[in-house]
């Protein structure tokens, strides 16, 4: 998995984020970790639906269109869940609370870029 970081109005929402490059990558997804830290996430790019068979713990999920704009929200996903969203290419996860912490609406504008473009960018959401 590439490291990258995922910001919206240049202020950076997952400073670690882990993108799922290899069809592999994306079927395991996040089944078998116990939870996400504050920051952390995961970007699945090409894919346009989502399950949350044998997950450990409830996401926040962003749908996100060829732009990075996002089509769909949806907060506090439970596991055994399946979730799709009509033309997305992408999709992050997040533990349940963050995503919805830092305020994202349909409309959104998401950018993702190398971890080293983070410094560039402003304070981290949550942040004062």
């Amino acid at each position: 998995m590439r490291a990258a970081a995922a910001a919206r109005n240049g202020r950076v929402f997952a400073p670690d984020l882990r993108v799922a490059e290899s069809v592999l990558e994306r079927m395991r997804g996040l089944l078998g970790i116990k939870s996400l830290p504050e920051g952390s996430a995961l970007c699945l790019p090409g894919c346009r639906a989502i399950h949350t068979f044998f997950m450990r713990f409830n996401l926040d999920v962003l749908f996100l269109d060829r732009a990075g704009v996002v089509l769909r929200f949806e907060r506090d996903v439970k596991p055994w869940r399946i979730l799709w969203c009509r033309g997305a290419f992408g999709v992050i996860e997040a533990q349940a609370g963050w995503l919805a912490a830092c305020s994202f609406s349909v409309g959104d504008v998401v950018e993702i870029t190398d971890r080293s473009s983070v410094f560039s960018m402003t304070t981290q959401c949550g942040a004062s």
